[in-house]
């Protein structure tokens, strides 16, 4: 019998060196896709997360907008009756009941006579939101079936009714909303970014003119001094 040589072993001892080190390469690309996988399953859903928030900013965007538009659609009579411009304001909670689904419990919306910079007027850092210009109201969650209605928008503040906006003058009819918007999954905290994220949204049309529009009202100072103050806010109202 032959007697076995080096010569035999060699290719045995070079099968369980490659072996080896096929071992070893595998058992380090399953260290570094461990250490990997975390950070691509964080930027997915990151990715995901960030994407339902733009949706629901520009649902807000659209919810603002169509309210105001339907607020300044509204005839104010140009003999100011008391509470003749409130038809105004239930224009825009109605209009923002239709859509309530883009909002949650606890977001509050202004309804506002808009000065020259968009803001509600005589607004101040300290004093956002007038009470005899400016409404603020709550949004309860609307109702158990999902939809909402006037009603579910709860006043919080102020004691303005509309009557004082005026086509003639240029006058414009402002709705802002402050809402939360909630992140589906902790991504969020694993970025740093918080449970929620504030998302504000801000609509201003002019007073679309009526029947009773009167091109040669007068007003003078009134439309100066409304329109030309500016308000102290450094951005905006400032969120939550």
């Amino acid at each position: 019998m032959r007697r076995r040589s080096d010569a035999d072993a060699k290719p045995t001892w070079l099968m369980r060196h490659r072996l080896a080190r096929a071992n070893g390469d595998s058992g380090a690309a399953a260290v570094e896709f461990a250490l990997i996988a975390p950070l691509l399953i964080a930027l997915i859903f990151g990715v995901i997360e960030m994407s339902f928030a733009f949706r629901h900013s520009s649902a807000l965007n659209s919810m603002t907008a169509s309210a105001a538009h339907a607020a300044a659609a509204k005839p104010i009579p140009s003999a100011k009756s008391s509470g003749s411009g409130l038809s105004i304001i239930n224009a825009a909670l109605t209009d923002l009941a239709r859509n309530a689904s883009t909002l949650s419990a606890g977001d509050y919306i202004y309804i506002y006579s808009a000065d020259g910079s968009g803001q509600p007027d005589g607004s101040t850092s300290s004093n956002p939101c007038p009470a005899s210009t400016c409404l603020e109201y709550a949004f309860d969650g609307g109702n158990a079936d999902g939809t909402a209605t006037v009603s579910n928008f709860h006043k919080y503040s102020g004691s303005w009714n509309g009557s004082d906006l005026q086509a003639e003058c240029g006058d414009g009819v402002g709705v802002y909303i402050d809402s939360l918007h909630n992140w589906l999954s902790g991504t969020s905290r694993l970025l740093g970014v918080g449970p929620d994220l504030g998302l504000e949204a801000q609509q201003v049309v002019t007073v679309y003119p009526s029947q009773t529009f009167n091109p040669n009202a007068l007003c003078g100072a009134r439309k100066s001094d409304k329109h030309d103050r500016r308000h102290h806010h450094d951005s905006g109202f400032g969120g939550r």
